[in-house]
């Protein structure tokens, strides 16, 4: 190409369909760019498309010319082809979408007919099916029913976190407490065996001296003196055996650290040596029901148990009858229940529980000797090995005394 025009060197196909393209036209498009395409009509009256561009470092134009029926007739025929095979695949998909619709509405129909009914009383008669056009309504009362079942829900979870947290502050209160208390009981055990040996001492001061102010006036004292230094000399007595009976209770669960099994058959043979002057005074008997078991225990305090309640049944005796104390045993889920029965006096089921107080009496001491501690501490000796006693009774017709033990460990 030429400052004079278009000079065409070369064509193909040899028709001679590009010599009529103006030459002008493509110099005006290259002025402006180096490639250019253009629309013309050709010799045979179809339009064509041309394609130029100009050759680097020369004044040579590469021109194509094809007719445009040849370039856009493939690309319709494919858009066509691609817009049937669209239309075909979207009319499955069109029915699946709408059969799934129809299910999904159905389904909001049934929850909504469902959640309806959690609030509402049962209604005798027919069943009724929401239609489809309250929907909509349905699924506001579906929304309306899952809200307030999560605010009933965050509701109860505050609500348990509160009472967690009340039963921590309960239970942190409880275990300062216990340790309080047992702080406290301790300091009371260590106060009251301390103060036994200390009151004891001038008890025995004033119980010689009196013994010795009595010798030294012995003849210038009436009976009615001698009555009242009688009366002082026995009251001392009284305290020094409740001062020893209170620091007997206060060495229970004290004094014995080696816990082992303990054989209740040589307790009970141990009572019977203690109780020898007794029972041959009275003529009184005490009989083992059966095999006595092994427990576990602190032989000590065991021993002291059986010594008390066999006691009690041998000294609270009819009058009318020969004392007799019967042993016996039988398994329990827990352990062994252990039961000492007599047929002495009996007891008023009234008194049940205020016989195991400290100190406690239902008799004066002109009628039966004590001081109303020995089963306060069968009862602490009973509950130091875990365990629980309690008695059954009629009056006049005898009583026995129930209290459970603890098997032996089983050998490793």
């Amino acid at each position: 190409m030429t400052d004079s025009g278009l000079h065409i060197v070369a064509a193909f196909p040899r028709d001679g369909s590009i010599a009529e393209v103006r030459d002008t036209n493509i110099a005006a498009a290259l002025r402006n760019a180096d490639r250019g395409r253009l629309s013309m009509p050709a010799s045979d009256g179809a339009e064509h498309l041309l394609v130029f561009e100009r050759i680097p470092m020369s004044h040579w134009v590469a021109v194509s010319s094809l007719p445009r029926a040849d370039v856009e007739g493939p690309a319709r025929r494919t858009a066509a082809i691609y817009a049937v095979g669209a239309l075909l695949l979207s009319i499955p998909s069109l029915l699946f979408a709408t059969w799934l619709g129809l299910r999904l509405v159905r389904s909001m129909q049934s929850m909504a007919h469902f959640a309806s009914s959690l609030g509402d009383d049962v209604h005798t008669g027919h069943r009724h099916v929401p239609k489809v056009e309250r929907a909509c309504g349905e699924l506001s009362v579906v929304a309306e029913r899952l809200e307030k079942a999560a605010c009933d829900i965050a509701a109860r979870d505050a609500q348990l976190r509160q009472q967690r947290d009340l039963a921590e502050a309960n239970a942190a209160r409880i275990a300062r407490q216990s340790e309080d208390l047992a702080r406290s009981n301790s300091d009371l055990e260590q106060f009251a065996y301390v103060a036994s040996h200390d009151l004891r001492e001038p008890l025995r001061m004033v119980s010689s001296f009196l013994t010795l102010l009595e010798r030294h006036l012995a003849a210038h004292l009436d009976d009615e003196a001698r009555e009242y230094m009688a009366f002082a000399r026995d009251g001392a007595l009284r305290m020094d055996r409740m001062i020893l009976d209170l620091l007997e209770y206060s060495r229970v669960g004290r004094m014995e650290k080696s816990v082992g099994d303990v054989d209740l058959n040589q307790m009970v043979a141990l009572a019977r040596t203690e109780l020898a002057a007794k029972l041959a005074e009275g003529g009184g008997e005490v009989e083992v029901d059966g095999e006595l078991p092994m427990v576990r225990g602190y032989a000590g305090e065991l021993s002291r148990l059986l010594l008390n309640l066999i006691g009690n049944g041998l000294k609270y005796r009819a009058p009318d009858r020969v004392p007799r104390v019967v042993v016996s045993a039988r398994p329990i889920p827990e352990g062994w229940e252990v039961s000492v029965a007599d047929n002495g006096i009996g007891i008023d089921p009234q008194f049940f529980e205020r016989i195991f107080a400290i100190f406690q009496r239902l008799h004066t001491r002109q009628q039966y000797e004590g001081n109303g501690i020995g089963l306060a501490i069968c009862k602490k000796v009973v509950e130091h090995h875990g365990g629980h006693i309690w008695v059954e009774s009629e009056k006049g017709k005898g009583s026995v005394f129930r209290f459970t033990l603890a098997s032996p460990q089983p050998p490793r």
